[in-house]
C-alpha cells in the first residue's frame, strides 16, 4: 500500500476521500491496472477477498460477510506454514522444521528493522492522509479482515509450538 502514495502520476493523488468511496456499501471500485492496491477490494476485507477466491474477491463493498470469512479460515487452515514480517525469526523456525527448508537471515536495511525499512520507503514527508473518522470507517468495514487476521496469529503460534517441539525432539 505504501507504493499507492509514494508512486508518480495520478495514483499519488489517493486521498482519504477517495478511499472511503471505495469502502461505501455498494461501490465496485477496481482499477484495470493496480486492482490490488487502488480498488475497493484493497480497503474492503482485502484477507478474506483474497483466500475467498475470484468471486468473493470481486463483490462490491459491504458485500463480503461471514460466510465468506468461514471459508477463508478454511482455507488459510490447509498451510502448513503461517507467517507474520514483524517475527520473521520466530517465524524461520516453522519452514525449517515444519517445510523442511534451509533458511538464511533477510538482508535489512539499517539494522534489522522493518520498521525503520517502512520509513525509508515512506519517506519523512509523508503526511498520513486520514482522519479518525476515516479510521473509524475504515476498521468498520474491515472488522472481518480484522477476525481473520486474529485467528491467524493464533495459527501461527500453534505452527510456532509445532516447530520447536520438532526441534527439541530431534
Amino acid at each position: 500500500m505504501y507504493g499507492m502514495w509514494q508512486r508518480g502520476g495520478e495514483y499519488a493523488e489517493v486521498n482519504a476521500t477517495r478511499v472511503r468511496s471505495m469502502v461505501e456499501p455498494g461501490a465496485a471500485i477496481f482499477d484495470d491496472k493496480l486492482h490490488g492496491e487502488l480498488s475497493t477490494a484493497a480497503f474492503d476485507n482485502y484477507f478474506v477477498r483474497v483466500l475467498g477466491g475470484n468471486d468473493v474477491y470481486w463483490l462490491p463493498a459491504g458485500e463480503v460477510n461471514r460466510t465468506h470469512l468461514e471459508t477463508a479460515k478454511k482455507v488459510l487452515q490447509r498451510y502448513q506454514v503461517i507467517m507474520t514480517l514483524d517475527s520473521f525469526d520466530e517465524d524461520a523456525l516453522q519452514m525449517s522444521e515444519l517445510l523442511g527448508w534451509a533458511v538464511t537471515a533477510l538482508d535489512l536495511p539499517d539494522g534489522g528493522k522493518w520498521q525503520q525499512f517502512r520509513s525509508t520507503v515512506t519517506g519523512d514527508d509523508f503526511t498520513f492522509p486520514f482522519s479518525e473518522d476515516d479510521l473509524q470507517a475504515l476498521s468498520i468495514a474491515n472488522a472481518l479482515d480484522d477476525e481473520l487476521v486474529c485467528f491467524a496469529r493464533s495459527m501461527r503460534v500453534r505452527r510456532v509450538d509445532e516447530a520447536r517441539r520438532l526441534r527439541s525432539s530431534k
